[in-house]
């Protein structure tokens, strides 16, 4: 470290005052890049919104209205009267949206199924609904949720004990022998 203090020494004071200025004009890029990937995306919804008879697998972002003809857990099929589409509420939802109620859902429509971002109740309250952030091809990966996923836990301990040391089943005895 010695050698960097001399190094930083020999240097003028207006040499001295150009490094601290570019390490500072360094940090404010740095601290200004993450800042804009920690912000929130915005997504913007079409101000009419589309049939469900016309909906495309696949598709960037779409707003569907209608009627809710049944409730499933965290799902529920809206009926817009050209067709009926199945949509995620999110856990967080369970009971708010309640059925023959008219809500309003902005997401993405992919594998049958659509992915709500926001859903707009018949009283105009708007509920944030799924994962917000990057999408596409150089997005990270969803969230694992199958066997040995730390958020669900270990799986359950093997119930089954070692074949030599089960316990024989109890004899049968025959009603006639007795």
């Amino acid at each position: 470290m010695s050698w960097m203090n001399d190094r930083i020494s020999a240097m003028s004071q207006g040499a001295r005052i150009v490094a601290a200025c570019a390490l500072m004009g360094i940090g404010a890029a740095g601290g200004a890049s993450a800042a804009q990937l920690a912000r929130p995306v915005i997504e913007m919804a079409p101000t009419a919104p589309t049939r469900v008879a016309s909906l495309v697998e696949g598709a960037d972002l779409v707003a569907v209205k209608g009627r809710v003809a049944e409730i499933y857990g965290d799902k529920a099929v809206i009926d817009d009267g050209t067709g009926r589409v199945l949509v995620g509420l999110g856990p967080d939802n369970i009971g708010v949206v309640t059925k023959d109620s008219t809500i309003r859902v902005q997401g993405r429509f992919d594998n049958g199924e659509l992915h709500s971002s926001y859903l707009t109740l018949s009283d105009g309250k708007v509920l944030a609904v799924g994962p917000h952030g990057p999408r596409g091809p150089h997005a990270p990966p969803p969230p694992h949720h199958g066997p040995g996923d730390p958020e669900r836990g270990a799986p359950p301990p093997c119930l089954v004990a070692p074949a030599s040391t089960s316990p024989s089943p109890p004899a049968i005895q025959d009603k006639e022998a007795r």
